[in-house]
């Protein structure tokens, strides 16, 4: 039982730990762009070309509404399974 009991906790702890890295990718493809003075066009932090929009969060450069709810999607199916790993190491805890 105290095997169990150590391989629910470096469980939850591989879910911490994915959920702070998906965390700060996140906020560093939100709050970077760059400008490439050769093409003259802004960049996000994956690369992708930055257009001009409504302003939304209070940014006045956006990927476009596919890339947004692109990335929306991704964001809930990953801390979806972060926190079934997570659920999974508390139950192997008990």
């Amino acid at each position: 039982m105290k095997g169990k009991r150590i391989i629910g906790t470096i469980m939850q702890v591989m879910a911490c730990v994915l959920g702070a890295f998906l965390i700060t990718i996140a906020l560093w493809a939100f709050l970077v762009d760059r400008y490439d003075p050769a093409t003259g066009k802004y960049l996000d932090g994956f690369g992708r070309q930055l257009h001009k929009s409504a302003g939304i969060f209070g940014r006045d450069l956006s990927p476009g509404l596919i890339w947004e709810i692109f990335d929306t999607a991704i964001a809930i199916a990953s801390f979806g399974v972060i926190t079934g790993l997570f659920s999974i190491g508390n139950r192997l805890k008990r």
